[in-house]
């Protein structure tokens, strides 16, 4: 079977939403023996092999890309994200892609901003597939409301990954065995929350003395993402932290330093289902996030009550949320016995819900299911 992944980033762009879709093209070619393309915005270059999948840059020309959608002529077709650049030019020329269709809405923000594709992906429902990764968010409540049949396939990790890891991302870095690290791996994108971190890491530091923060992100070329960067590096500065930023790591390295940390900050004011809370689990690392998308779902760590919503439903931080979110990190740093049962916790969920091996059964299931494979 010829699947094509049709999205904006993807291999060798490092982040959660290409990681989720190189787990799912890795996993159907592993387990089902799928013909994999993952067509990216973001891939330039030839197409390229990588771990049994076919890395293809996408056509800027819509017209382009469906023609060569068509002439290829792929089994099924999964679009991940309604953001996906030509979505709406897709959901315009549905009939006439004669193939399984599936769109994994990843929050739906596209669509809940143009009531006009939502009303096509409505009349379309029949034709395609629909994804989320949780009950909790949005895009699963609009689709209930709009009678959209819906799956709903959480975000999961390959747990391998995390087992088999050969680097010791203390001794890469020089960082002292008894120095305690702070994570947090986050490119920069608004609603991400970095810039709000030194402050808080300030008042962990003054209790935590021998603690560090380490931000990982990677590279990403628009001129907001630098400002943002920017802003993190002005306020750390300011607030005199303990810090390193490192950028554009390889993912075996940044899974090390998910297995070296001692707890994952995550800030982020709006998420769908955050891979990374659940990477941390998989590296039996506690967690500390404000309750965005499904983390009320997710063991293994402490949510930072916050009920202060801004216009775009984004989590707005003040001095309360930043007290209570040190403070949360501060008692999993101070507190051996608890940390160990947020570990413990958080190793038997992921075990047990988020494991990539049985995920990808339900995609295939999907694809399988659909009426051009009957």
């Amino acid at each position: 079977m010829k699947i094509f992944i049709l999205v904006n980033h993807s291999w060798p762009h490092t982040g959660g939403c290409e990681k989720v879709v190189q787990q799912i093209a890795e996993s159907l070619y592993n387990q089902f023996n799928c013909e994999c393309h993952i067509l990216s915005k973001s891939y330039s270059g030839s197409p390229m092999h990588h771990n049994n999948v076919l890395y293809k840059s996408l056509s800027p020309s819509p017209q382009k890309f469906l023609r060569e959608i068509l002439q290829e002529k792929p089994d099924h077709i999964l679009v991940y994200s309604d953001m996906f650049v030509h979505w709406p030019y897709l959901l315009n020329n549905v009939s006439s892609i004669k193939c399984g269709k599936t769109i994994a809405l990843v929050g739906m923000n596209a669509m809940r901003q143009d009531g006009r594709l939502l009303q096509k992906l409505i009349k379309s429902k029949d034709d395609i597939n629909v994804v989320v990764h949780s009950k909790k968010y949005i895009d699963y409540l609009m689709c209930k409301h709009y009678k959209i049949p819906v799956s709903v396939i959480p975000n999961g990790v390959d747990l391998p990954e995390f087992q088999n890891c050969n680097i010791d991302f203390r001794d890469k870095y020089n960082i002292d065995k008894n120095k305690k690290i702070i994570l947090c791996v986050s490119n920069f994108f608004p609603g991400k929350g970095q810039q709000y971190l030194p402050a808080i890491i300030k008042k962990v530091q003054k209790r935590v003395k021998d603690s560090i923060l380490i931000s990982i992100c990677s590279d990403v070329d628009f001129p907001l993402a630098y400002n943002l960067q920017n802003n993190f590096l002005i306020e750390a500065k300011k607030e005199n932290i303990g810090f390193r930023l490192l950028k554009n790591l390889d993912r075996e390295t940044v899974v090390s330093a998910f297995l070296a940390a001692d707890v994952f900050a995550f800030p982020s004011q709006k998420e769908v289902a955050p891979l990374v809370l659940i990477e941390s689990m998989a590296a039996h690392t506690p967690w500390v996030s404000l309750p965005v998308g499904n983390s009320t779902e997710l063991a293994g760590g402490i949510i930072v009550p916050n009920k202060n919503l801004d216009m775009d439903n984004n989590f707005v931080y003040n001095d309360e949320i930043s007290d209570i979110f040190s403070k949360a990190l501060i008692k999993v740093l101070e507190n051996k016995g608890y940390r160990d049962k947020l570990t413990s916790e958080g190793k038997i969920q992921v075990q047990s819900d988020f494991c990539f091996d049985m995920i990808v059964n339900k995609y295939y299931d999907l694809i399988k299911k659909d009426k051009y494979n009957e």
